[in-house]
């Protein structure tokens, strides 16, 4: 495994602040809207953490707001989604051939359009 050192780390956190913003941003917009319906924050919190992609959380919050069904919500953050298996097959083929499964699982789970 590489060993990465302090101004590696520190490059690295200074590279990620423009996306981390972003982030931050959307994030919050999302936490207005949901609190606005009157969705507990917990539920917010649980939505956000249990869903990576920000379209797929404004979507799944408008389907409860509206009183959608599951399969809604299903069928949208599938063909919402659905571009991330695209992404971790490209990303997938460009990985050294010894990567193990289970490291390349759980790169997938962490696949955004920022990434």
């Amino acid at each position: 495994m590489k060993k990465y050192n302090m101004k590696e780390l520190c490059l690295g956190l200074k590279d990620a602040i423009p996306i981390s913003l972003g982030y931050f941003a959307v994030s919050f917009t999302f936490g207005m809207m949901a609190v606005s319906n009157h969705i507990k924050i917990f539920d917010a919190s649980l939505i956000s953490f249990m869903n990576l992609t920000s379209a797929g959380q404004f979507a799944g919050l408008d389907i409860i707001i509206t009183g959608g069904t599951m399969v809604e919500m299903a069928l949208a953050q599938l063909v919402i989604n659905l571009r991330y298996c695209l992404m971790s097959f490209s990303i997938g083929q460009k990985l050294e051939k010894n990567t193990s499964l289970l490291t390349k699982l759980i790169m997938a789970v962490g696949i955004t359009d920022e990434i």
